[in-house]
C-alpha cells in the first residue's frame, strides 16, 4: 500500500498537536454504546482551539490510548478555527487533506473552557 495511514509511522513527519489529558474526567469506553460515549464526551468542558490555514476540505484525526481515529466528514471551521474537546487521556491531533490524504499544518491556538465567550460560534467536535 502506498499510504498506510494506520499507526504513527506515517505521521512522524506530519504536524501533530499534543495535549495532555485532564485527570479525574470520566473516560469513554469501548464497552459503552456510541450514544453513551457521546454523552460522556459532551461533559468534557475543556476545548483545544485549533487552526488550519487552508480553504480545501480536510479531516481531523487523533491518537489516544494506543489507538487512532479519523473523523469521517470534512471539518467545518470559523476563519480556519475549530474546537476539539479534551478528555481524560493524552491526545495527539493531526489534520489531513480530505481528497489526497496528505498532512495539513495544524496549530494549537489555546485551550479554553467550552463556555468561553470569544468562541461562541466556533465549530466544536
Amino acid at each position: 500500500m502506498e499510504k498506510n495511514l494506520i499507526g504513527k509511522e506515517w505521521w512522524k513527519g506530519a504536524n501533530t498537536v499534543h495535549i495532555s489529558g485532564i485527570e479525574g474526567l470520566k473516560p469513554y469506553s469501548s464497552e459503552l454504546s456510541d450514544m453513551e460515549n457521546e454523552e460522556i464526551m459532551r461533559g468534557w468542558q475543556t476545548v483545544a482551539v485549533l487552526e488550519v490555514k487552508r480553504d480545501a476540505p480536510f479531516q481531523v484525526g487523533f491518537f489516544s490510548k494506543g489507538a487512532m481515529w479519523i473523523l469521517k466528514e470534512p471539518i467545518a471551521t470559523l476563519d480556519g478555527k475549530f474546537g476539539m474537546r479534551i478528555g481524560d487521556g493524552d491526545v495527539d491531533f493531526f489534520a489531513i487533506d480530505f481528497i489526497v490524504q496528505e498532512a495539513v499544518q495544524l496549530t494549537l491556538l489555546e485551550t479554553v473552557r467550552e463556555n468561553d465567550l470569544r468562541y461562541t460560534d466556533l465549530p466544536l467536535y
